[in-house]
Protein backbone atom coordinates (compact mmCIF):
# COMPACT_ATOMS: atom_id res chain seq x y z
CA UNK A 1 0.00 0.00 0.00
CA UNK A 2 1.56 3.59 -1.02
CA UNK A 3 2.13 5.52 1.34
CA UNK A 4 3.00 8.83 -0.57
CA UNK A 5 5.82 10.86 0.01
CA UNK A 6 6.00 10.54 3.30
CA UNK A 7 7.01 14.34 3.81
CA UNK A 8 4.34 16.47 4.59
CA UNK A 9 1.15 16.20 7.12
CA UNK A 10 -1.90 18.70 7.13
CA UNK A 11 -3.63 19.32 9.85
CA UNK A 12 -7.45 20.85 9.35
CA UNK A 13 -9.01 22.19 12.36
CA UNK A 14 -13.22 23.42 12.82
CA UNK A 15 -12.17 26.84 13.01
CA UNK A 16 -9.47 29.27 12.10
CA UNK A 17 -6.29 29.32 13.86
CA UNK A 18 -5.48 32.85 15.11
CA UNK A 19 -3.89 33.94 18.16
CA UNK A 20 0.30 33.84 18.35
CA UNK A 21 0.32 32.13 14.87
CA UNK A 22 -1.27 34.29 11.31
CA UNK A 23 -1.00 37.90 12.32
CA UNK A 24 -4.23 38.72 10.69
CA UNK A 25 -6.10 38.42 13.79
CA UNK A 26 -3.52 39.25 16.16
CA UNK A 27 -2.90 42.98 17.55
CA UNK A 28 -0.68 43.75 20.46
CA UNK A 29 1.55 45.19 22.38
CA UNK A 30 5.09 44.26 21.06
CA UNK A 31 7.20 44.36 23.72
CA UNK A 32 7.06 40.85 24.17
CA UNK A 33 8.04 39.67 21.37
CA UNK A 34 11.79 41.28 21.50
CA UNK A 35 14.26 42.86 23.42
CA UNK A 36 14.21 46.36 25.80
CA UNK A 37 17.01 48.41 24.15
CA UNK A 38 18.34 51.56 25.31
CA UNK A 39 21.77 54.33 25.11
CA UNK A 40 21.18 54.98 28.73
CA UNK A 41 20.66 52.03 31.21
CA UNK A 42 18.73 54.70 33.35
CA UNK A 43 20.31 57.20 36.59
CA UNK A 44 19.58 55.55 40.03
CA UNK A 45 17.17 52.65 39.09
CA UNK A 46 14.90 54.43 36.84
CA UNK A 47 16.10 51.68 34.27
CA UNK A 48 14.67 51.15 30.73
CA UNK A 49 12.33 48.33 31.88
CA UNK A 50 10.26 50.52 33.74
CA UNK A 51 8.78 51.86 30.56
CA UNK A 52 7.53 48.88 28.92
CA UNK A 53 6.08 47.45 32.66
CA UNK A 54 2.63 48.08 31.79
CA UNK A 55 2.95 50.47 34.85
CA UNK A 56 2.84 54.32 35.34
CA UNK A 57 4.23 54.81 38.18
CA UNK A 58 7.71 53.69 37.10
CA UNK A 59 9.77 56.06 35.39
CA UNK A 60 12.72 55.48 33.11
CA UNK A 61 15.30 58.65 33.33
CA UNK A 62 18.38 58.31 31.58
CA UNK A 63 20.45 60.93 33.62
CA UNK A 64 20.95 64.46 34.85
CA UNK A 65 19.91 66.58 31.32
CA UNK A 66 20.58 64.06 29.08
CA UNK A 67 19.30 64.98 25.11
CA UNK A 68 19.70 62.62 22.33
CA UNK A 69 19.37 59.50 24.13
CA UNK A 70 17.09 56.56 22.86
CA UNK A 71 15.10 53.66 24.43
CA UNK A 72 13.03 50.71 22.65
CA UNK A 73 12.79 47.24 21.19
CA UNK A 74 14.39 45.31 19.49
CA UNK A 75 13.15 41.97 17.64
CA UNK A 76 14.23 39.04 15.76
CA UNK A 77 12.24 39.63 12.74
CA UNK A 78 10.55 42.97 10.87
CA UNK A 79 7.24 43.61 12.92
CA UNK A 80 4.24 46.00 11.28
CA UNK A 81 3.45 48.77 13.73
CA UNK A 82 0.72 50.86 13.57
CA UNK A 83 0.01 52.88 16.94
CA UNK A 84 2.26 54.51 19.63
CA UNK A 85 1.24 54.77 23.38
CA UNK A 86 3.71 56.94 25.79
CA UNK A 87 3.52 58.76 28.89
CA UNK A 88 5.62 61.60 30.47
CA UNK A 89 7.52 60.52 33.65
CA UNK A 90 5.90 61.06 36.99
CA UNK A 91 8.10 63.22 38.70
CA UNK A 92 7.18 66.64 38.47
CA UNK A 93 8.35 69.33 35.98
CA UNK A 94 10.64 67.10 33.95
CA UNK A 95 9.77 65.57 30.93
CA UNK A 96 10.45 65.33 27.42
CA UNK A 97 9.00 68.11 25.14
CA UNK A 98 10.89 66.89 21.67
CA UNK A 99 11.05 62.88 21.02
CA UNK A 100 10.59 60.84 17.34
CA UNK A 101 9.40 57.38 16.68
CA UNK A 102 11.96 55.61 14.58
CA UNK A 103 12.56 52.45 12.93
CA UNK A 104 14.96 50.71 11.17
CA UNK A 105 16.23 47.05 9.88
CA UNK A 106 19.80 47.01 10.34
CA UNK A 107 20.57 49.51 14.11
CA UNK A 108 22.40 52.14 11.34
CA UNK A 109 19.68 53.17 9.05
CA UNK A 110 16.40 55.15 11.14
CA UNK A 111 13.34 56.05 9.33
CA UNK A 112 11.44 58.53 11.31
CA UNK A 113 7.99 57.33 12.04
CA UNK A 114 6.22 59.99 13.74
CA UNK A 115 7.70 63.62 15.41
CA UNK A 116 5.82 64.83 18.57
CA UNK A 117 6.79 65.99 22.42
CA UNK A 118 5.14 65.57 25.46
CA UNK A 119 3.83 69.52 27.03
CA UNK A 120 3.33 68.34 31.10
CA UNK A 121 4.46 65.78 33.22
CA UNK A 122 2.11 62.36 33.67
CA UNK A 123 0.63 63.08 29.67
CA UNK A 124 -0.34 59.94 27.87
CA UNK A 125 0.17 60.90 24.08
CA UNK A 126 -1.39 58.22 21.57
CA UNK A 127 -0.17 58.21 18.33
CA UNK A 128 -2.17 56.03 15.34
CA UNK A 129 -0.49 56.41 11.89
CA UNK A 130 -0.20 53.69 8.16
CA UNK A 131 1.30 50.34 9.27
CA UNK A 132 5.59 50.07 9.28
CA UNK A 133 7.16 47.42 9.21
CA UNK A 134 10.73 47.35 11.08
CA UNK A 135 12.57 44.87 13.30
CA UNK A 136 14.02 47.62 15.47
CA UNK A 137 11.77 50.70 16.95
CA UNK A 138 13.01 53.92 19.26
CA UNK A 139 12.25 56.66 20.93
CA UNK A 140 14.78 59.17 20.19
CA UNK A 141 15.16 62.59 22.63
CA UNK A 142 15.92 65.85 21.45
CA UNK A 143 14.14 68.29 23.72
CA UNK A 144 13.67 68.14 27.43
CA UNK A 145 12.05 70.17 30.54
CA UNK A 146 13.74 69.85 33.39
CA UNK A 147 16.60 68.43 34.78
CA UNK A 148 15.46 64.52 34.66
CA UNK A 149 13.37 63.53 31.83
CA UNK A 150 12.08 60.79 30.86
CA UNK A 151 9.03 57.93 30.22
CA UNK A 152 6.77 55.95 32.45
CA UNK A 153 5.08 54.53 29.62
CA UNK A 154 6.04 53.26 26.16
CA UNK A 155 3.38 51.04 24.12
CA UNK A 156 4.12 49.85 20.57
CA UNK A 157 0.95 48.41 18.70
CA UNK A 158 0.86 46.06 15.62
CA UNK A 159 -0.32 42.98 13.54
CA UNK A 160 2.37 40.34 14.40
CA UNK A 161 3.27 37.35 12.91
CA UNK A 162 4.82 34.84 15.18
CA UNK A 163 5.79 31.53 13.22
CA UNK A 164 4.44 28.08 14.27
CA UNK A 165 6.26 26.33 17.34
CA UNK A 166 7.94 22.97 15.23
CA UNK A 167 8.98 21.53 18.03
CA UNK A 168 5.64 21.39 19.56
CA UNK A 169 5.45 18.44 17.08
CA UNK A 170 6.58 14.69 16.76
CA UNK A 171 5.87 12.10 14.44
CA UNK A 172 6.77 8.49 15.14
CA UNK A 173 6.39 5.14 13.66
CA UNK A 174 8.30 2.08 13.45
CA UNK A 175 10.60 1.95 10.36
CA UNK A 176 12.50 -0.93 8.68
CA UNK A 177 15.99 -0.92 9.90
CA UNK A 178 18.36 -3.12 7.32
CA UNK A 179 21.23 -5.20 8.64
CA UNK A 180 24.21 -6.99 6.97
CA UNK A 181 23.63 -10.24 8.59
CA UNK A 182 21.54 -12.65 6.91
CA UNK A 183 20.22 -10.07 4.82
CA UNK A 184 17.20 -8.65 6.47
CA UNK A 185 15.84 -6.18 8.36
CA UNK A 186 14.55 -5.09 11.79
CA UNK A 187 11.95 -2.54 12.92
CA UNK A 188 13.17 0.35 15.25
CA UNK A 189 10.67 2.86 16.24
CA UNK A 190 12.16 6.26 14.29
CA UNK A 191 11.03 9.78 14.70
CA UNK A 192 10.62 11.67 11.18
CA UNK A 193 11.98 15.25 12.02
CA UNK A 194 9.95 18.29 11.50
CA UNK A 195 11.47 20.91 9.43
CA UNK A 196 8.58 23.40 9.37
CA UNK A 197 5.51 24.00 10.39
CA UNK A 198 2.79 26.81 9.08
CA UNK A 199 0.20 27.77 7.11
CA UNK A 200 -1.23 25.23 4.86
CA UNK A 201 -1.76 27.95 1.51
CA UNK A 202 -4.41 30.37 1.97
CA UNK A 203 -6.79 28.36 4.71
CA UNK A 204 -6.80 30.02 8.16
CA UNK A 205 -8.07 26.40 9.64
CA UNK A 206 -5.09 24.02 8.05
CA UNK A 207 -1.91 23.62 9.56
CA UNK A 208 1.09 21.93 7.31
CA UNK A 209 3.92 20.08 8.88
CA UNK A 210 6.79 19.45 6.65
CA UNK A 211 9.66 17.35 7.05
CA UNK A 212 13.21 17.56 6.45
CA UNK A 213 14.48 17.20 2.52
CA UNK A 214 16.27 14.74 3.05
CA UNK A 215 14.52 11.96 2.01
CA UNK A 216 15.66 8.94 4.82
CA UNK A 217 13.85 11.24 6.82
CA UNK A 218 10.50 10.80 5.51
CA UNK A 219 7.63 8.77 6.88
CA UNK A 220 6.91 7.05 2.97
CA UNK A 221 8.49 3.50 5.10
CA UNK A 222 6.43 3.14 8.07
CA UNK A 223 5.05 -0.18 9.24
CA UNK A 224 2.15 0.18 11.42
CA UNK A 225 0.93 2.62 12.98
CA UNK A 226 1.80 6.44 12.36
CA UNK A 227 1.42 9.20 15.29
CA UNK A 228 1.40 12.17 15.46
CA UNK A 229 1.67 14.35 18.89
CA UNK A 230 1.57 17.81 19.47
CA UNK A 231 2.64 19.37 22.97
CA UNK A 232 0.59 22.15 24.44
CA UNK A 233 3.07 22.94 26.80
CA UNK A 234 5.59 23.84 23.95
CA UNK A 235 3.35 25.21 21.69
CA UNK A 236 1.71 28.16 20.31
CA UNK A 237 -1.81 27.26 18.64
CA UNK A 238 -4.44 28.92 19.24
CA UNK A 239 -7.84 29.82 17.99
CA UNK A 240 -11.45 31.35 19.09
CA UNK A 241 -12.14 28.66 21.20
CA UNK A 242 -8.81 29.50 23.13
CA UNK A 243 -5.45 27.19 22.53
CA UNK A 244 -5.31 23.55 21.27
CA UNK A 245 -4.75 21.54 24.16
CA UNK A 246 -2.37 18.49 24.15
CA UNK A 247 -3.03 15.56 21.23
CA UNK A 248 -1.64 12.65 19.83
CA UNK A 249 -3.44 10.22 16.88
CA UNK A 250 -2.21 7.10 15.59
CA UNK A 251 -3.37 5.64 12.26
CA UNK A 252 -2.19 2.54 10.07
CA UNK A 253 -1.41 3.68 6.26
CA UNK A 254 -2.25 -0.41 5.98
CA UNK A 255 -6.10 -0.47 6.71
CA UNK A 256 -6.35 1.81 3.57
CA UNK A 257 -8.43 0.00 0.45
CA UNK A 258 -6.46 -0.14 -2.77
CA UNK A 259 -8.31 1.50 -5.37
CA UNK A 260 -7.64 1.01 -9.32
CA UNK A 261 -7.93 4.55 -10.54
CA UNK A 262 -5.34 7.15 -9.68
CA UNK A 263 -8.01 10.06 -8.79
CA UNK A 264 -10.17 7.73 -5.98
CA UNK A 265 -9.34 7.95 -3.06
CA UNK A 266 -8.67 5.37 -1.03
CA UNK A 267 -10.22 4.91 3.00
CA UNK A 268 -10.69 3.43 5.64
CA UNK A 269 -12.40 4.24 9.02
CA UNK A 270 -11.41 4.07 12.68
CA UNK A 271 -11.89 5.15 15.87
CA UNK A 272 -9.99 7.13 19.26
CA UNK A 273 -10.96 7.87 22.02
CA UNK A 274 -9.81 11.11 23.86
CA UNK A 275 -11.63 11.66 27.59
CA UNK A 276 -15.61 17.53 22.35
CA UNK A 277 -16.40 15.36 19.28
CA UNK A 278 -14.67 16.20 16.13
CA UNK A 279 -14.42 14.08 12.88
CA UNK A 280 -10.91 13.69 11.53
CA UNK A 281 -9.18 12.02 8.52
CA UNK A 282 -5.53 11.43 7.36
CA UNK A 283 -5.22 11.95 3.49
CA UNK A 284 -2.13 10.72 1.73
CA UNK A 285 -1.62 12.39 -1.70
CA UNK A 286 1.56 10.50 -4.20
CA UNK A 287 3.15 11.72 -6.59
CA UNK A 288 1.10 10.96 -9.23
CA UNK A 289 -2.53 13.38 -7.66
CA UNK A 290 -3.58 9.45 -5.85
CA UNK A 291 -5.23 10.37 -2.93
CA UNK A 292 -5.78 7.95 0.16
CA UNK A 293 -7.43 9.09 2.91
CA UNK A 294 -8.35 7.85 6.96
CA UNK A 295 -11.13 9.12 8.90
CA UNK A 296 -11.64 8.71 12.16
CA UNK A 297 -13.01 10.62 15.62
CA UNK A 298 -11.33 12.61 18.23
CA UNK A 299 -12.95 13.71 21.45
CA UNK A 300 -10.70 16.11 23.78
CA UNK A 301 -10.88 16.57 27.10
CA UNK A 302 -12.21 19.83 27.19
CA UNK A 303 -15.09 21.88 25.25
CA UNK A 304 -12.54 25.76 25.54
CA UNK A 305 -10.35 24.11 22.14
CA UNK A 306 -9.79 24.18 18.68
CA UNK A 307 -11.31 20.51 17.03
CA UNK A 308 -9.19 18.80 14.43
CA UNK A 309 -11.54 18.59 12.06
CA UNK A 310 -8.97 16.74 9.36
CA UNK A 311 -5.59 15.42 8.71
CA UNK A 312 -4.16 15.01 5.39
CA UNK A 313 -0.80 13.61 4.51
Amino acid sequence: MSKAEGRKIVIRFTEAITTSVWGNAWQGDIKELGEIVTSHGGWSGYIAANAFDDSEATNWIPGYRILNCWIGIALPNAVNVSKLVIRSTQTHSNWYTGWRLEGSNDGSSWTTIVTSGHTTWRQTLTHEFSPVSFSQYRVFCTARSGDYPGFSLIELWGDVIIPINRDAFTIKGQDPLWVNTGGGQELIEKEYPVDDVTRNGEALNEVAITMTDNSLDWFRNVVGDLTVKYNAASGNLAGLGGPVESFEVSFSPDGLEAKNHPNNAETVGLDIQFPVFAFSKIEYVDNDSHEETVGFNIEFPTFNLIHIDDIEV
